[in-house]
């Protein structure tokens, strides 16, 4: 049970950091400017770690469905079912965030270019 505890704390820790690191991209280059390269790495490093979290999540959801629906083992106790249904929610807020995680560098990206462009278009005028 004990390893349960420390494993969730862990992968909270991660969800928490990644999502400090998408808040820090944003509120520093948000409209125009272009992330540095160590920031754009810890983004790419969270979002993989990100993805394989929420693979680990819904192997625990197929795995705690079979158990809970499919041959439950005690008629009686629901908390079980509970918990899959929970997880399953957040599973599938987690699966929302990592698709805004796939588009915001590419959209800071294209943001900044346009910025750039009408800069030089500003200039050679």
């Amino acid at each position: 049970m004990t390893w349960v505890l420390v494993f969730g704390g862990l992968v909270l820790g991660l969800i928490i950091s990644a999502n400090i690191v998408n808040l820090v991209i944003l509120y520093k280059y948000f409209p125009d400017k272009m992330p540095s390269g160590r920031l754009e790495t810890a983004h790419w490093i969270f979002l993989i770690t990100s993805i394989l979290i929420s693979l680990g999540l819904l192997f625990v959801i197929i795995i705690g469905f079979m158990e809970e629906f499919i041959s439950p083992a005690e008629p009686g106790e629901s908390i079980g079912k509970i918990l899959v249904l929970f997880f399953f929610f957040y599973w599938l807020l987690e699966v929302y965030v990592l698709t805004y995680q796939f588009r915001v560098m590419g959209f800071l990206k294209k943001n900044y270019e346009l910025s750039l462009a009408s800069l030089i278009e500003s200039i050679g005028t």
